[in-house]
């Protein structure tokens, strides 16, 4: 059941979808976004997310990025509403809906890939800018959406694990291989750069 609550600033949420038992944080970043980014701080070494350790839901199995078109960020900001306490509802509607909203899935990765980037210090750090001119605010663990699984791959595990819990594991190996081979080449391209 996805999880559609809104909280006030600076309160997390618990998880975004549970399909089959998996926890699915989702991550929405600008249409031309190609990075996923998780803040370093909020995470502890084993891919827990520390707000919530005190909960069921302190790990998550998968994390989907998933780019919107426009972005509500962007458009809060040019009519000045981004940083004041209270927007009308319906002039914040009425914007809104004066534009056709697209989405798509970027890709997805699992606890085991972040524990990867965990180990293996993919940081940006706070102050970097990207695209010559985005400054982090914050260091935050990273993978580029070109090097993740496509959602499509999710959604054929998270279907296999319905279906016949058995035959997952024969599919699951056989995508642990695809994706060491994906990571083994990220790291050689990191390597020689």
């Amino acid at each position: 059941m996805p999880d559609f609550s809104i909280s006030k600033l600076g309160v997390g949420d618990s998880v975004d979808v549970v399909v089959n038992g998996k926890k699915v944080s989702v991550k929405s970043t600008k249409s031309f976004g190609n990075l996923l980014l998780l803040e370093q701080h909020d995470w502890d070494e084993q891919g827990r997310y520390i707000p919530n350790q005190e909960t069921d839901v302190a790990t998550y199995d998968y994390f989907l990025l998933v780019r919107i078109k426009p972005f509500c960020e962007d458009l809060m900001r040019n009519r000045r509403w981004l940083y004041i306490n209270e927007v009308d509802r319906n002039s914040l509607w009425e914007e809104l809906s004066n534009y056709t909203w697209t989405y798509d899935y970027a890709g997805y990765i699992s606890l085991e890939h972040f524990r990867y980037l965990i180990r293996n210090r993919y940081v940006i750090a706070k102050g970097d800018v990207l695209n010559g001119g985005t400054r982090i605010d914050a260091d935050n663990y990273y993978v580029q959406a070109g090097d993740m699984p496509s959602a499509e791959e999710l959604v054929l595990e998270l279907k296999a694990m319905a279906r016949e819990p058995n035959k997952l594991a024969e599919l699951i190996d056989e995508r642990k291989l695809r994706r060491k081979l994906r990571w083994f080449e990220v790291l050689f391209r990191k390597w020689i750069q």
